[in-house]
């Protein structure tokens, strides 16, 4: 169970925003609820729904969705990289220990934590979720 949450020098001061939409609690908890909550949010759209774009210059729908996959995509062949032996970042986020944890990598020219690099994986699809449900749909 993974409970604690990065310092601010674990990371980027930019991830922060990112980082504190983080609930509290088991991080494997919150992207087990997360994702169950993004798959709901989404699943019945229709093609069109997907296409929607909120003003002109906007994403859509369906790019949200593309970048929330490539962002977690990169972050989490950090974790990989920096943790190597882990096929995905939150299947086996339960068998890291706390030396695990504070291993560190460098993320545009920042050094981040491998728990940094979780949380900041939960907090922007967080961000971007909030996006949709207040302004897509």
């Amino acid at each position: 169970m993974i409970t604690e949450r990065p310092l601010p020098s674990d990371y980027e001061a930019y991830f922060g925003q990112y980082i504190d939409l983080v609930p509290t609690g088991d991080l494997y908890q919150v992207y087990q609820t997360q994702m169950a909550s993004v798959c709901a949010q989404i699943a019945g759209l229709f093609e069109r729904e997907g296409e929607f774009r909120y003003a002109d210059g906007k994403w859509s729908v369906k790019e949200i969705i593309g970048h929330l996959s490539d962002a977690e995509r990169m972050f989490g062949y950090q974790i990989f990289a920096w943790h190597a032996g882990i096929p995905h970042q939150f299947l086996l986020i339960q068998t890291l220990t706390h030396e695990d944890l504070r291993k560190t990598g460098v993320s545009r020219s920042h050094p981040v934590t491998v728990l940094a690099a979780a949380c900041i994986i939960l907090g922007h699809v967080e961000h971007h979720m909030r996006i949709l449900r207040e302004r897509y749909l």
